[in-house]
């Protein structure tokens, strides 16, 4: 699902590093890497999403080298992966609900109304559905765009500082929305600076300061 091996990657300058760096990420697994700091955070997402490549290790996704997929695999990386970082491009033109309708149609995705509705509701957002998303708060886009990372719910969902930018009571809330994916067969990785929570439980996996 998703290997890292031996990865050697960053940018020495500015002394954002991850060196000797490697897991193996299996199906209805939670796990939560912690980083060092959130720049640390953000250069394991960019890789993760191949827009960056390691200058030594391998990444592999769903058995696919990120940094060398070609447009033609953009549709395949849709159907199995959830993606969610903070200020993650939402569709500013379009309401909550379409945002949402959208991502399933890309995916390919054909129970569309229920899921949508669904999605809506577990999130909290079903009374704001119709609104354009640059009237939502910060808080109700970030719920917003975690509700379209899972809607379809792919094999893998990756998801950089989740809850950073939510009261406690919603990141709690949010969390347990994401622990619940591996139950239905998703597998979950939450890639942070902060220690994960007590409840629901994830695997730690740390990453030190090179």
């Amino acid at each position: 699902m998703l290997k890292i091996f031996e990865l050697k990657a960053g940018f020495r300058r500015e002394r954002l590093v991850i060196h000797d760096f490697s897991l193996e990420v299996k199906p209805k697994q939670r796990l939560w890497i912690k980083c060092p700091h959130f720049g640390v955070g953000q250069l394991l997402m960019a890789l993760l999403m191949g827009q960056l490549k390691p200058f030594d290790g391998e990444i592999r996704i769903m058995g696919k080298r990120p940094y060398l997929l070609a447009t033609s695999s953009i549709p395949y990386l849709m159907r199995n992966l959830g993606l969610f970082w903070p200020d993650i491009p939402l569709s500013h033109r379009d309401t909550a609900r379409e945002n949402l309708f959208w991502r399933l149609a890309a995916s390919g995705e054909g129970r569309h109304r229920s899921l949508v509705e669904s999605a809506l509701s577990l999130f909290g957002l079903s009374n704001i559905a119709d609104l354009d998303v640059r009237r939502l708060s910060r808080a109700e886009r970030v719920k917003l765009a975690l509700a379209r990372a899972i809607i379809s719910r792919p094999p893998l969902v990756l998801a950089l500082e989740p809850v950073r930018d939510l009261p406690a009571p919603e990141a709690r809330r949010v969390l347990r929305i994401l622990a619940h994916m591996t139950l239905l067969g998703s597998a979950v990785v939450i890639i942070s600076s902060e220690d994960p929570p007590d409840v629901p439980s994830f695997e730690l996996i740390e990453i030190r300061e090179q």
